[in-house]
């Protein structure tokens, strides 16, 4: 409707036919008593092309010069003839009703075409809003993923809180803490004579990264020790203490044998964001405290029950008590008799790393090769030392009988071809003339498996 250009193409259009007219029917002026008349290709053309305004111009430019080429250059009685003014009233008539017919079929085309274009438009914002529900719930699902397993998390680091087992219970304590206050490296030290030794560690890269004991009044550990509250490393350096460095922890907190007992181990954390070590982080570093000083005065109460059994039905083997008091009669006997009498420590080493189903799984196949080899009078205990795994009393059996029983036992754990790291390491010793304290069978033992 916006383009004009059919003015031109009218009047050019009806030279082309007027010069038609004169070139090959120059008898028929105005193309009179000519059926159908040319005149109505222009209408039709135009009007169907361009609408109202271009059908009706082509009408009249038709009647115009129908009459003018019949008045001048035909003959002029026809004017006289009614009928003869039906044609051009026609021209004008129809070209007018065509361009209202095309107009209205315009208007309803422009109104389906900008339908059409809000459909498209809607359809797009439609997409664009599906886009970004989906985005919103993409994220979403991570936030409840992330949220659901950080749960899960909590909650089978809170079961392990449960356990009786210290072992368990000292690395159970340490993972859950670890995750619950998205900290990098943290341990659990436990209380000896002399200080603090590291029982538990998490996020180490190795080892030796960060110390594995500490003296009572040692470091930020001792420091947490004998105060006996959580402190950080704000407290070290303002309590005149020095020789901190990259190795030192950030924060310490006691833990107890239940909440009013003694001092029993403390929980250090090596490495944590800058931006979680705030009030908010101790505070529910002092809960997570209490909670676990209550789950370790079930687990010391238990194995101190146990400790009035003489055998660990799990294991197969009897518990450390007994066989410290088997080794002290053994030990009067031969020193009364002269009887022979030998004692073996056990070290599985490669297990530090391992979780504690895998560490379970390797004393029980240890302990069951261990009672398949020795003698029904023999007696196999776990050891309570944590750098020992077994200690085994072999009664009347002398030093070569005892290294010969070691070489089967290293021989039959080669055997089974574990290839995980883990190694068996046995260390002998056997009475001798001069010995006054059972004490001496064990050093010497543990010197020779430390050699």
């Amino acid at each position: 409707m916006k383009n004009k250009s059919f003015y031109f193409e009218i009047f050019f259009f009806y030279f082309l036919i007027i010069v038609v007219n004169f070139t090959f029917f120059r008898a028929y002026p105005g193309f009179l008593d000519i059926h159908p008349h040319p005149f109505w290709l222009g209408i039709l053309l135009f009007g169907f092309r361009y609408g109202l305004v271009a059908g009706s111009l082509s009408g009249f430019v038709s009647t115009f010069s129908y009459l003018g080429l019949i008045w001048f250059f035909g003959e002029r009685y026809v004017f006289e003839d009614v009928t003869f003014y039906i044609l051009p009233a026609l021209f004008i008539i129809l070209g007018t009703l065509i361009g209202l017919g095309v107009n209205r079929y315009i208007f309803i085309i422009a109104n389906q075409k900008k339908s059409m274009q809000d459909l498209g438009q809607e359809i797009i914002n439609l997409s664009r809003e599906v886009e970004a529900q989906k985005a919103i719930s993409r994220d979403l699902e991570k936030k409840i993923v992330s949220r659901f397993t950080t749960m899960v998390t909590l909650y089978e680091g809170a079961r392990r809180l449960d356990a009786n087992d210290l072992d368990e219970l000292t690395a159970g304590i340490v993972d859950f803490f670890a995750k619950a206050l998205n900290l990098e490296a943290a341990s659990l030290y436990m209380r000896t004579d002399t200080g603090w030794v590291l029982r538990a560690r998490y996020g180490w890269e190795n080892p030796n990264q960060f110390p594995a004991a500490y003296g009572a009044n040692e470091g930020l550990v001792g420091l947490a020790g004998s105060s006996r509250r959580l402190v950080t490393i704000k407290d070290f350096t303002t309590t005149g203490n020095e020789g901190h460095g990259p190795r030192e922890c950030l924060l310490a907190c006691p833990l107890y044998n239940g909440e009013n007992g003694d001092l029993v181990a403390i929980f250090a954390v090596q490495k944590i964001a800058i931006t979680n070590l705030n009030s908010a982080t101790t505070n529910l570093l002092s809960f997570l405290a209490a909670w676990a000083s209550r789950s370790l005065g079930r687990s010391f109460y238990m194995e101190e029950m146990r400790g009035q059994e003489i055998m660990d039905n799990e294991l197969n083997v009897y518990t450390y008590s007994y066989f410290e008091t088997r080794l002290k009669q053994e030990f009067i006997r031969s020193v009364t008799y002269y009887l022979p009498v030998s004692l073996m420590l056990v070290r599985l080493t490669g297990l530090a790393d391992k979780d504690i189903a895998v560490k379970h799984k390797y004393y029980v196949l240890v302990s069951r090769l261990l009672n398949e080899s020795l003698r029904d009078t023999d007696v196999l205990a776990k050891s309570t030392d944590a750098r020992l795994s077994f200690m085994c009393l072999l009664s009347t059996t002398t030093e070569a009988k005892a290294s010969e029983l070691a070489k089967i036992i290293e021989d039959r754990f080669n055997k089974l071809q574990l290839h995980d790291g883990v190694e068996l390491h046995l260390g002998i010793s056997s009475f001798m003339p001069g010995m006054n304290d059972a004490q001496m069978l064990i050093e010497k033992a543990r010197t020779m498996l430390d050699a």
